[in-house]
């Protein structure tokens, strides 16, 4: 028989009427959804990329629609993570920007994302460490990156996305209307709204722990749950 594993994050986490979502999937399929809190979910992340990568000591950075996850790593283990309302689409209705954006928009999202990053109390144990990114965001600002380079990938486990790189596209991001950015090589046309909050948060987590790159992790939370119910026997 199928094992459904059926979790939410902080799409229902946040919502006014999570419980009420939670109830229609028990009563109308049978299904028991997990709503993990933000300590939880930046915890499947990291383990997901953990398994992915050879990551022993730094931070992971997930950063999803409704928020950003950032962990510490330990010696190759989960220290511990939070999550922030950072998540690409969250900030894009929280703070709406022109189109194409000004310069103040900017300006004015990356206070935001400075002032969450800010309560992060172990955050400068982690300044100069390793960095491993996961999730939508940050997966497509290395695509981008992947085809300006003709760089014929199979995968994007593994790239290096340097700030150099993230730079050019935020500025192409910034000069651009969201119509326009749908032609962005590489870029998902329905992440064309949302692409300049997101890379705006990695820029931000970048310049916080004074780092020149990241390695991105095609593994995260949907791999950190499955790896913790198949392979709860093994050390």
């Amino acid at each position: 028989t199928d094992v459904v594993l059926a979790t939410a994050t902080s799409a229902v986490r946040d919502a006014a009427n999570g419980d009420h979502f939670v109830e229609r999937a028990r009563a109308e399929f049978g299904l028991d959804v997990q709503v993990l809190d933000g300590e939880r979910e930046a915890y499947y992340g990291a383990i997901g990329a953990l398994n992915d990568t050879g990551l022993r000591d730094g931070a992971i950075l997930d950063i999803g629609g409704g928020s950003a996850q950032l962990s510490q790593i330990e010696d190759g283990r989960f220290k511990r993570g939070v999550s922030r309302t950072l998540g690409a689409l969250a900030l894009a209705e929280r703070f709406p920007v022109s189109d194409p954006p000004k310069k103040a928009d900017l300006r004015l999202l990356e206070t935001e994302i400075e002032r969450q990053l800010i309560s992060i109390d172990w955050l400068e144990q982690v300044v100069g460490a390793d960095l491993v990114g996961i999730g939508g965001t940050i997966r497509n600002l290395a695509k981008i990156e992947a085809e300006r380079q003709s760089t014929p990938l199979h995968t994007l486990h593994g790239f290096r996305l340097t700030r150099a790189s993230l730079e050019e596209s935020i500025e192409e991001f910034r000069r651009l209307s969201v119509g326009e950015r749908e032609h962005i090589p590489g870029l998902s046309t329905d992440r064309a709204d949302i692409i300049l909050q997101g890379s705006l948060v990695v820029r931000v987590v970048m310049e916080t722990l004074g780092i020149d790159s990241l390695t991105v992790s095609t593994g995260g939370l949907r791999e950190g749950i499955f790896f913790e119910h198949f392979w709860r026997h093994l050390p």
